[in-house]
Protein backbone atom coordinates (compact mmCIF):
# COMPACT_ATOMS: atom_id res chain seq x y z
CA UNK A 1 0.00 0.00 0.00
CA UNK A 2 2.83 2.07 0.90
CA UNK A 3 4.58 1.81 -2.97
CA UNK A 4 1.31 2.23 -4.58
CA UNK A 5 0.65 5.32 -2.48
CA UNK A 6 3.65 6.79 -3.27
CA UNK A 7 3.82 5.70 -7.07
CA UNK A 8 0.34 7.65 -7.41
CA UNK A 9 1.54 10.77 -5.50
CA UNK A 10 5.06 10.62 -8.00
CA UNK A 11 2.65 10.62 -10.85
CA UNK A 12 0.40 13.27 -10.17
CA UNK A 13 3.37 15.35 -8.92
CA UNK A 14 5.08 14.55 -12.50
CA UNK A 15 1.41 15.41 -14.28
CA UNK A 16 1.37 18.75 -12.41
CA UNK A 17 4.61 19.49 -13.74
CA UNK A 18 3.87 18.70 -17.20
CA UNK A 19 0.76 20.43 -16.93
CA UNK A 20 2.20 23.86 -15.87
CA UNK A 21 5.25 23.70 -18.29
CA UNK A 22 5.41 26.88 -20.17
CA UNK A 23 5.69 24.47 -24.06
CA UNK A 24 4.24 21.93 -25.29
CA UNK A 25 4.49 18.70 -23.89
CA UNK A 26 2.79 15.10 -24.91
CA UNK A 27 2.63 11.37 -24.28
CA UNK A 28 2.53 8.88 -27.14
CA UNK A 29 0.95 4.92 -25.89
CA UNK A 30 2.87 1.98 -27.45
CA UNK A 31 0.68 2.42 -30.61
CA UNK A 32 2.21 5.90 -30.81
CA UNK A 33 -1.16 7.36 -30.67
CA UNK A 34 -1.42 10.94 -28.77
CA UNK A 35 -2.62 9.81 -25.05
CA UNK A 36 -1.74 12.56 -23.17
CA UNK A 37 -1.17 17.27 -23.69
CA UNK A 38 -0.63 19.71 -21.79
CA UNK A 39 -1.99 23.14 -21.36
CA UNK A 40 0.89 24.40 -23.56
CA UNK A 41 0.12 21.93 -26.61
CA UNK A 42 -3.61 22.45 -26.64
CA UNK A 43 -2.49 26.51 -26.52
CA UNK A 44 -0.71 25.90 -29.82
CA UNK A 45 -3.32 23.79 -31.83
CA UNK A 46 -5.91 26.18 -31.15
CA UNK A 47 -8.27 23.62 -29.47
CA UNK A 48 -10.76 23.29 -26.86
CA UNK A 49 -8.99 21.13 -24.47
CA UNK A 50 -6.95 18.62 -23.95
CA UNK A 51 -9.39 15.53 -24.63
CA UNK A 52 -10.27 16.91 -27.80
CA UNK A 53 -6.62 16.99 -28.34
CA UNK A 54 -6.40 13.30 -28.03
CA UNK A 55 -9.71 11.83 -29.50
CA UNK A 56 -8.90 14.02 -32.80
CA UNK A 57 -4.94 12.93 -32.43
CA UNK A 58 -4.42 16.62 -33.36
CA UNK A 59 -0.71 16.26 -34.32
CA UNK A 60 0.96 19.84 -33.54
CA UNK A 61 3.78 19.36 -35.90
CA UNK A 62 3.30 19.17 -39.77
CA UNK A 63 4.82 16.54 -41.46
CA UNK A 64 8.82 17.47 -42.92
CA UNK A 65 10.54 16.14 -45.70
CA UNK A 66 7.71 13.11 -45.39
CA UNK A 67 8.50 12.30 -41.57
CA UNK A 68 5.50 12.85 -39.50
CA UNK A 69 5.74 13.59 -35.95
CA UNK A 70 4.38 9.83 -35.19
CA UNK A 71 6.82 8.82 -37.86
CA UNK A 72 9.20 10.25 -35.55
CA UNK A 73 8.15 9.00 -32.41
CA UNK A 74 8.13 5.51 -34.07
CA UNK A 75 12.01 6.38 -35.14
CA UNK A 76 12.75 7.20 -31.30
CA UNK A 77 11.10 3.83 -29.33
CA UNK A 78 12.34 1.56 -32.67
CA UNK A 79 16.10 2.76 -32.16
CA UNK A 80 15.82 2.97 -28.35
CA UNK A 81 17.07 6.77 -28.35
CA UNK A 82 15.84 10.44 -27.90
CA UNK A 83 15.71 12.06 -31.35
CA UNK A 84 16.00 16.09 -31.92
CA UNK A 85 14.82 18.07 -34.50
CA UNK A 86 14.51 21.47 -35.53
CA UNK A 87 10.57 21.89 -37.58
CA UNK A 88 8.56 25.23 -38.54
CA UNK A 89 5.45 24.92 -36.64
CA UNK A 90 2.14 26.73 -36.66
CA UNK A 91 1.32 28.08 -33.27
CA UNK A 92 -1.61 30.60 -33.14
CA UNK A 93 -1.42 31.32 -37.18
CA UNK A 94 2.52 32.25 -36.95
CA UNK A 95 5.13 30.11 -37.81
CA UNK A 96 8.00 29.25 -35.43
CA UNK A 97 11.14 27.18 -35.65
CA UNK A 98 11.17 24.66 -32.98
CA UNK A 99 13.10 22.05 -31.46
CA UNK A 100 11.14 19.01 -31.00
CA UNK A 101 12.55 16.48 -28.69
CA UNK A 102 10.88 12.88 -28.95
CA UNK A 103 11.79 10.48 -25.73
CA UNK A 104 11.14 6.41 -26.14
CA UNK A 105 9.52 5.05 -22.45
CA UNK A 106 10.74 1.95 -22.28
CA UNK A 107 8.14 -0.53 -23.65
CA UNK A 108 4.97 1.85 -22.26
CA UNK A 109 5.83 4.83 -25.42
CA UNK A 110 7.18 8.30 -26.12
CA UNK A 111 7.17 11.33 -24.85
CA UNK A 112 8.15 14.42 -26.46
CA UNK A 113 8.04 17.74 -26.34
CA UNK A 114 8.97 21.53 -28.50
CA UNK A 115 10.75 24.55 -27.37
CA UNK A 116 10.21 27.82 -29.63
CA UNK A 117 13.59 28.74 -30.75
CA UNK A 118 12.50 31.38 -33.37
CA UNK A 119 13.87 34.25 -31.35
CA UNK A 120 17.41 32.37 -31.12
CA UNK A 121 17.02 31.27 -35.34
CA UNK A 122 16.14 35.35 -36.10
CA UNK A 123 19.54 36.47 -33.73
CA UNK A 124 21.79 33.72 -35.49
CA UNK A 125 20.32 34.91 -39.03
CA UNK A 126 21.15 38.80 -37.96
Amino acid sequence: RQQRAEAIAAFEAISTLIEAAPFPMWFRDAELRLALVNRAYVEAVEAGDATEVVARQVEMVEPVAGVSASDAARNASDGAQTIQRLVPVTVGGARRMMQVVDVPIADVGVAGYAIDIEEQQQVARE
